[in-house]
């Protein structure tokens, strides 16, 4: 309670993990029976500099009326679009500052979150930009969210009919190939649409913020050619027997 009095804003701090064990995503609201907590970064610009929060690309709760009460709640789910790998923020000793070993000067005009970041404390994750077995520290995420918050960035996962259908088009392609053309022309074909396919789901997200899984479409493309010519010798055997 002395915390909670004394503090401008409260905020939570939870990251959520994928099965894979990756931290791509955060929440925005958060709470028990409603999601009346927002994220860290969120409290933070609406109390310091909330003009400056742009609109949010986030990916809200399905059905928030019908939450049971007593459940905790999450809306407004945000994939982070990191802006670089761990150490990709200017980061100063806490005791530097409070010394007055760093110039005022880099300071001023900046946003300044302070926390611990020690790898050793636990607030360290694994994200898409991890190398080495480097993690990235908790406020680091932080950053990226505020960041994303106030250009209006995030990532948009693709709606299920739609995800569909970008699958099914390399494959019709394929398909359609496969009737008018020879096996080495098809082959050449099946190349360029997997480049297309993977180059295609990078540019989305790249310039758009539009995220689209292409490993299925570009599972079945591989196996597509072999299982065609398979077909086709399959075909010709039957063809040679019967004469």
């Amino acid at each position: 309670a002395p915390l909670a009095a004394a503090a401008a804003a409260l905020g939570h701090a939870q990251v959520e993990i994928d099965a894979d064990g990756i931290a791509r995503s955060v929440f925005l609201r958060e709470g028990r029976g409603a999601p009346q907590h927002a994220h860290f970064a969120l409290a933070l610009l609406e109390r310091v500099a909330p003009q400056e929060l742009a609109p949010l690309r986030v990916t809200p709760h399905p059905d928030l009326a019908h939450a049971p009460a007593d459940a905790w709640v999450r809306d407004q789910q945000l994939l982070i679009p990191f802006l670089g790998p761990p150490g990709h923020f200017t980061t100063l000793s806490y005791v530097d500052v409070l010394s007055g070993a760093v110039e005022p000067a880099r300071l001023r005009g900046r946003w300044v979150l302070a926390v611990a970041a020690a790898q050793g404390l636990g607030d360290a994750y694994a994200t898409p930009l991890s190398r080495a077995g480097r993690t990235t520290p908790g406020v680091e995420l932080s950053a990226n969210v505020l960041q994303a918050l106030r250009d209006g960035r995030g990532i948009l996962p693709v709606g299920r009919a739609l995800r569909v259908a970008l699958g099914a088009l390399p494959l019709l392609l394929a398909f359609a190939g496969f009737l008018w053309l020879s096996p080495r022309q098809s082959l050449l074909l099946l190349a360029a649409l997997w480049i297309a396919t993977l180059a295609g789901a990078a540019l989305a997200l790249q310039f758009a913020g539009w995220w689209w899984p292409p490993a299925a479409a570009l599972i079945v493309l591989t196996a597509a050619y072999p299982l065609w010519n398979w077909r086709r010798l399959e075909a010709t055997q039957r063809f040679l027997d019967v004469e």
